[in-house]
């Protein structure tokens, strides 16, 4: 099983790629368009052929990003930007942040709670 997390911003957005064990296989960045979206699948490709054993998890429930990848049988979890916020605290207590951070810590947090949080449908 691999669990994703998405950090988005305007024109781009950082992953990381992790496996059940909290492993780091990725982390990368792509450009928020068709070729980024299609890049980001192709490199998900790479450590699971499989759609449905991959959770990814992004802040933002209303994208193209997430329709792209709904479309393509991907499990998709929203993520409150206040608990990714609380979980920061409790993971980095200088409060650093930065996007690929922030991606790692999304994937760590779906990892943990996958159980209890909800699919997009």
């Amino acid at each position: 099983m691999l669990f994703i997390g998405i950090d988005l911003s305007d024109k781009t957005f950082d992953s990381c790629i992790s496996n059940s064990s909290g492993d780091v296989l990725a982390v990368n960045k792509f450009n928020f368009d068709d070729d980024g979206f299609s890049d980001f699948v192709y490199r998900i490709n790479q450590h699971e052929s499989d759609n449905k054993n991959c959770i990814i998890g992004l802040e933002n429930p209303h994208s193209r990003l997430v329709d792209f990848l709904i479309q393509r049988g991907y499990n998709v979890i929203p993520t409150h930007p206040n608990s990714i916020a609380k979980y920061r605290e409790s993971r980095i207590p200088s409060r650093a942040k930065s996007d690929p951070m922030d991606a790692r810590l999304i994937a760590d947090y779906i990892r943990e709670h996958h159980k209890s949080l909800r699919l997009i449908p």
